[in-house]
């Protein structure tokens, strides 16, 4: 027998997938054997999803079913409700069910199709057979099984109605009771009064669909003159300036140009009069001026519509091919104007000259007069765009209120023309200077438009002060590369904006209004493709290929360069690591996958059976995510630009042979099929999956503690000295480590290190003990021994056990003690220490939680913090990596410690071997702006400032920073600020021998500590702290360079 499922799932977004996932092994055992069955959709099915090729199941098999939604990062979504159940005793048989989330028996729709070979969608003949159909009762998911795919299921994501599906309701409901235009404007104002923001999507939509005919307009009997249109429209401009904001001003604008005209003109009681004496004339057929009369005249004065202006187009062409006297053929043009002013369809020109008398009338009469000649250029239409906003800025409410910003909107099409005339000129595409200039101007352009006015304009400052260096000197190619790419960014994320945006709006409205498939798929692209940040990627790219040319920069980046000889393994694309972390025990360790990494935030575990990585973007050389590249020995490259990843991407589409990943001398990566000797040397060979071991120990229970003591400095009193492994035993590596840099820096006075104490882990291990030993216990084991994918499952019943725990206990003593060591100083970071960090073959970096900002005098501040550390034992990555590496949660144990806070204006992570050339001669450095969460996690996009320093102090600076913010904390705020960063005001780009100047010191003490610790290669993080002038260096955390 032969089944199929089919699902209408309209909820999904762009990079969402749909399964289906059942108690039968063919549907994976409610995940317990895969991820479920995946259905597929394309623009002439959605959203219909339904199985590519139909599955084979035994006769008379009863089982339950569900649907889920998956995304790119493996959040899932689950239908809410009841378990659907069907039993099939016929063949073929096609089961499609109505509505993603509808598990009621009124939405399921069970098709056996009469006759053999290939299941096609069921009609609504009534031949079909409706097979027999059961529910069950259930609270959310399964409840036959543990009911979750190999994912991570985010619980806030599960919805049984959304807000879109809401607004999507609400207009379909109005929509059928307001037939008119009039009364579909006040479904808008409706709507977005309701709604606010979130609604301004699907309005805009809405607004598109009616304006373009797709949603009709009728009459219904009711009489409303024009000024009612735009007495609406006028309430809808002020609503729509208060929700304005620079994620949303390019929805606004597009709505603000569907809307009627409330001109002077047309807020009287009796508006467009003059069609009225037309239609009195007495020099007209009077075929004419029936048609005239009934058509437009009384029309308009019952109930106008986009549709009008259609009509008196179609007139006034049957004027102007003659026959009829020049007087009247002339009124007929005027007032032909005057109905495009209303639907606001004038042009430019029109529309400047109707302005002319409110502003500068010379400015704009040398602008028409120069766009007549075709001479226009980009200064003139942004200064005019400049002295348009200025005039609306002073007098906001005045008459010119909406045609100012129409003429504004106007001026930035014609501007988005004149752009592309420009960049498709052969005359820019060789001119790097040119380039910049349209890139200035279309930076500026943008900010007016109200397009990310803040960060946009810094990168208009950056552009402008670098640019004025000489552009093919290496180091300031270098410095304006990383502003462009900032520039690109923003450009991706606004195309992210908008397919977010509208996607699944306009999906779900267009399915609502039964608008035609191509309509629906078009809209989005066209709001990209003819906005000026298209202009900007355009441009930015163009420069950036030059700056490639000048670096002779090779189009991808080496974080890790593995073993040196080609990989071999399967291609597969993945948008996050974690859809594979979640599913490797399915995968075949005798298969490595290659994988094609479409984004990382530096935080990530990579999986045992991944040998090899290409991501898309950049990544920080000593981020988390690149050490943990590094220690596995996986081979991992980045991307110079999107493009190239791209390319590789489609290029290695559908291939299922085992193919090579390898990199040529100049640093090119290269993916390609394997011939068939490779393919037989690889079976020879017997290469699978990693396997990487790590030593550690699982200690003997000691719980005979009493009362709580915290460690500061070391001293004979206490049995513990720096370095000694009873030491490293009880408070934890990295708190070892960081006493042993303050004796270090006592010693050379290179740099500083922050006042601390720590927590041990005995302090933990006790309160556990003595409240819930056995629970704690076997939760462990249990999260020890399931999948992977069961971790989300158990993580909650560990956490709230712990948290429980935590907030029962009295650590008053403690907390008293930590304050009072810990003056004079005002706030710490609460940091990790755990036995699983800085171990020989396992960094642990960024596993485990730190909190910052933490004021010291505050108790439950104080003690939440250090809960949080504690119970960061179990975060997800921290699982993980411990299931990966078979190490058991006994072995798992955490000390804090609390470091005095240090307010830095830049953070810093040194190797003292360079990771990426494996050079013993040159320290690697990156350095960012603020506090060192961002260089660390990776978690914005962008680059540190990068540098290497060879041993006899010479530098090279490879990169500039980019990133968008930056970290901030200071004595006076108890909250961590980020700031937007204008690197055209940062030190170390405005003056890049300044930056050599702290390269060379932080390399200067990195080299000392290394030499403390018998030659062996650092990675150490610090702060630098500008003060009066003076950059004073601090290093809080080193350990042996993996």
């Amino acid at each position: 027998m032969s089944i199929k499922f089919e699902i209408e799932a309209a909820r999904t977004q762009l990079g969402q997938e749909v399964f289906v996932m059942g108690s039968t092994a063919l549907l994976h055992d409610w995940g317990k054997l895969g991820p479920g069955i995946k259905l597929f959709t394309n623009a002439q099915l959605f959203p219909r999803w339904t199985m590519e090729n139909a599955l084979k199941i035994d006769k008379s098999q009863v089982f339950e079913y569900k649907y889920i939604i998956k995304d790119q990062r493996g959040n899932v979504t689950w239908e809410q409700g009841e378990n659907r159940r069907v039993e099939v005793n016929t063949d073929p048989v096609f089961i499609v069910d109505k509505e993603f989330g509808k598990t009621n028996v009124e939405g399921k729709k069970i098709v056996q199709n009469r006759g053999a070979g290939q299941i096609t969608p069921p009609s609504n003949k009534p031949q079909e057979q409706l097979l027999h159909v059961e529910e069950v009762k259930h609270d959310q998911k399964p409840i036959t099984k543990p009911a979750q795919s190999h994912v991570i299921i985010d619980q806030s994501r599960i919805t049984t109605d959304t807000t879109q599906q809401q607004i999507v309701s609400k207009i379909l409901e109005l929509n059928a009771s307001h037939r008119t235009w009039k009364e579909k404007l006040e479904v808008v104002y409706e709507v977005t009064s309701t709604y606010g923001p979130q609604c301004l999507p699907l309005v805009a939509a809405y607004l598109h669909f009616i304006n373009s005919h797709m949603i009709t307009c009728a009459e219904n009997g009711t009489h409303f003159r024009p000024n009612h249109h735009a007495e609406l429209s006028l309430k809808l401009y002020q609503i729509l300036d208060q929700l304005q904001n620079a994620e949303n001003s390019f929805i606004i604008r597009s709505i603000k140009k569907g809307l009627p005209s409330f001109g002077d003109s047309f807020m009287v009681a009796v508006p467009l009069t003059r069609i009225r004496d037309i239609a009195h004339r007495g020099d007209i057929p009077q075929e004419m001026k029936s048609e005239i009369k009934n058509r437009l005249q009384n029309k308009l004065h019952r109930s106008a519509d986009p549709g009008d202006l259609k009509t008196c187009e179609e007139l006034i062409g049957r004027v102007r091919n003659g026959g009829y006297s020049a007087a009247f053929a002339s009124e007929f043009e005027i007032f032909y104007e005057e109905l495009k002013e209303f639907f606001n369809a004038t042009g430019l020109e029109k529309r400047l000259e109707n302005i002319k008398s409110g502003v500068s009338q010379g400015e704009i009469a040398e602008f028409l007069s120069a766009k007549a000649q075709n001479r226009v250029t980009i200064a003139q239409i942004t200064h005019l765009r400049e002295t348009l906003q200025t005039i609306l800025k002073d007098n906001p409410h005045k008459s010119l209120y909406q045609q100012l910003q129409l003429a504004d909107i106007d001026l930035e099409q014609y501007l988005f023309v004149k752009l592309s005339e420009l960049l498709e000129s052969p005359a820019t595409a060789l001119n790097m200077n040119k380039q910049l200039e349209i890139l200035m101007d279309t930076l500026q352009n943008l900010i007016l438009s109200g397009t990310y006015p803040e960060e946009l304009s810094i990168v208009l400052s950056e552009v402008g002060l670098f640019s004025k260096c000489n552009q093919f000197e290496p180091i300031n190619v270098k410095r304006l590369k990383a502003t462009i790419e900032r520039g690109m960014r923003l450009a991706r994320r606004f195309t992210s904006q908008v397919i977010e945006s509208f996607q699944s709006n306009v999906q779900a409205l267009g399915q609502a209004f039964s608008i035609p498939q191509q309509s629906v798929s078009v809209f989005s692209e066209g709001f990209i493709r003819s906005h000026l940040i298209f202009q900007l990627s355009k441009v930015s790219e163009m420069v950036l290929a030059q700056h490639r040319k000048i670096l002779k920069l090779p189009p991808f980046v080496a974080i890790s360069t593995g073993p040196n000889k080609p990989v071999l393994g399967q291609v597969k694309y993945c948008a996050h690591l974690s859809d594979l972390l979640h599913i490797q025990s399915l995968l075949s360790p005798h298969s490595p996958l290659l994988i094609l990494l479409d984004s990382a935030d530096g935080t990530e575990e990579i999986p045992l059976s991944v040998a090899a990585i290409l991501l898309r973007h950049d990544l920080p050389q000593l981020s988390h995510l690149a050490i943990r590249a590094r220690q596995a020995g996986c081979v991992f490259y980045c991307c110079e630009n999107e493009q190239t990843f791209r390319d590789m991407q489609r290029m290695t589409q559908g291939i299922k042979d085992l193919c090579k990943y390898s990199v040529t001398g100049g640093g090119v990566v290269k993916i390609e099929r394997t011939t068939v000797q490779e393919r037989v040397d690889h079976e020879i060979d017997g290469e699978g999956a990693r396997e990487v071991k790590v030593e550690y120990e699982v200690e003997e229970e000691e719980m005979e503690v009493e009362g709580y003591q915290i460690m500061g400095d070391y001293t004979e009193s206490n049995g513990l000295v720096s370095g000694d492994p009873k030491a490293v035993k009880e408070l934890g590596s990295k708190s070892v480590n960081s006493l042993r840099l303050t004796e270090i820096s006592k010693g050379c006075g290179l740099f500083k290190t922050p006042r601390q104490v720590t927590v041990p882990k005995n302090v933990n291990t006790y309160l556990v003990s003595i409240a819930a030993k056995k629970e704690f216990d076997d939760l462990n084991k249990e999260l020890d021994t399931c999948a992977m994918w069961k971790i989300e499952l158990l993580r909650p019943k560990i956490l709230a056990l712990l948290q429980q725990i935590y907030d029962s206990s009295d650590l008053s003593p403690l907390l008293s003690q930590i304050s009072k060591d810990m003056q004079p100083a005002h706030l710490v970071a609460v940091r990790s220490s755990s036995t699983l960090e800085d171990l020989k073959k396992l960094a642990g970096a960024g596993l485990f939680d730190s909190v910052l900002n933490i004021p010291v005098a505050n108790p439950q501040a104080l003690k939440s913090a250090i809960a949080q550390v504690w119970i960061s034992l179990y975060t997800e990555r921290a699982i993980q990596s411990r299931k990966q590496l078979s190490i058991p949660s006994q072995a798992a144990h955490m000390s804090v410690l609390i470091q005095e806070q240090v307010f830095s204006d830049y953070c810093f992570v040194v190797h003292t071997k360079n990771p990426v050339k494996q050079d013993d001669d040159s320290v690697y450095i990156e350095i960012a702006c603020g506090l060192g969460e961002t260089l660390a996690s990776a978690n914005q996009s962008g680059n540190p400032y990068r540098l290497t320093v060879s041993r006899d102090k010479q530098v090279n600076i490879i990169a500039f920073a980019n990133y968008s913010q930056g970290l901030y904390s200071n004595l006076d705020s108890k909250e961590l600020k980020e700031v937007h960063i204008d690197y055209s005001q940062v030190q170390f780009s405005r003056d890049p021998q300044k930056l050599i100047e702290i390269g060379k010191r932080i390399a200067e003490a990195a080299l000392v500590v290394e030499e403390a610790y018998g030659g062996v290669a650092q990675d150490i993080e610090g702060g630098i702290v500008v003060k009066d002038g003076k950059y004073e260096i601090y290093i809080v955390q080193t350990r042996a360079q993996v």
